[in-house]
Parts: structure tokens; sequence; C-alpha cells
């Protein structure tokens, strides 16, 4: 099986932010991207230890995939510096996006000539995180964070007899908990970084079989 994927992209992004300030900072921005690809797929049969391809056969199976993706997104950050060594980093992104995928296949293996419905899908997600900080001295500092995190989904490539439904996969999205001290000495010579999380994954992407 020969794989050729292709990508092509173009991405913009705007963001304003506010000069340091020893009581508040904030950042503002926008984002735009918009994708194409293709994954092309070859089925060939070649001589034992070599790519010679066999003659005589007859068309042992194409598939290609044509999608589309796009997203337009809106952030923002800010930090409250609440006293000489306490902070409190917070943040959020409200994202859409929009998503087409088509499969077109032929030959023997892939079930004879077949054109399945475009698969299309769209969806809206806000993400966020918040982060205090304390500085127990000028070497500790304790930290805690919560943030989620998400993943778009995707176009599958299907064989033969799947069933249409299948031709697309779901995003997931994780929740993340974070605390953690950072220190050092005096003089820079040691420092040490102890951290420790949790991880609420949902709807995880994985490979399958039917």
């Amino acid at each position: 099986v020969v794989t050729d994927t292709i990508e092509c992209f173009t991405e913009h992004g705007i963001r304003l932010q506010s000069p340091e300030n020893d009581s508040f900072e904030w950042l503002i921005g926008g984002y735009h991207t918009r994708e194409k690809g293709i994954i092309d797929q070859t089925f060939n049969a070649v001589q034992p230890g070599t790519l010679t391809p066999v003659a005589g056969l007859p068309l042992l199976g194409v598939a290609a995939i044509n999608s589309r993706y796009r997203e337009l997104a809106g952030f923002a950050n800010a930090t409250l510096h609440l006293g000489e060594r306490f902070d409190l980093t917070f943040g959020g992104r409200y994202s859409g996006n929009k998503q087409f995928a088509n499969q077109v296949s032929d030959g023997a293996l892939a079930g004879g000539p077949r054109t399945l419905p475009d698969a299309r899908s769209s969806e809206n997600v806000f993400t966020f995180s918040v982060a205090p900080q304390f500085e127990v001295s000028d070497q500790a500092t304790i930290y805690a964070r919560v943030a989620k995190g998400f993943r778009p989904g995707g176009p599958n490539v299907l064989a033969p007899g799947a069933p249409a439904s299948l031709g697309t996969y779901s995003s997931d999205s994780l929740i993340s908990y974070e605390v953690g001290v950072k220190a050092e000495t005096a003089d820079r010579g040691f420092s040490i970084d102890i951290a420790a999380f949790h991880i609420d994954w949902k709807d995880i992407q994985v490979f399958g079989q039917i």
C-alpha cells in the first residue's frame, strides 16, 4: 500500500496586549485557519523483494479522501498581581470549526467503484485555564493550574463494507489539574521541580477495528 498525504493551509492571527504593569496585564486576540488535505492510497502487487509491479493484474485498489477544515477563534488572557508574591493568571478561548470530507475508491480490493456521501461536521467549544502562583521566597514558588484542552475530529479512510457513519471520527477533550513547587538554592547551584497532576480525558481518539 502506498499512501500519499498532501496538505495546504493558510492561517492568520492578531493580538493586542497591555504594557507591563504591577497590578494587571492582559492580552486579547483572534485566529483563523483554512486547511485542505488529500489522502491518496494505492494498492499495488509487486514482485517479491522488489518494487516492480506484477504484470497482467487488474486494478487492485485506489482510495482518495479530499478534506477541508476551517476554524475561527477568539481568545483572552489576563494576570492579576495581588501583592508582591501572589499572581493569578486566567484565560479563555472560544472557537468554532467546520469540516468536510469526501472519499472515492475503486479496484478489486476496494469493492469496485464507490463514492461515499459527503461527511460534514461543525463544533463550537470553549477552553480555559486558571493558574495561581505564590512565591514563598525569592528561591521557592508554589503553583497550581486547571486547564481544558480540545482536539477536533477528522476524516477516516473506509474499507469496503464499512458503514458510512465511520467516515469521520469525533473530537476529544480533557481537563488537567496540576500542583507543583519550583525551588533553587540562593547561589542557583541546585534547582528542583516537583509536580503532581490528574487528567480527565473524554472521548479519547484511538485506532479501532471493525
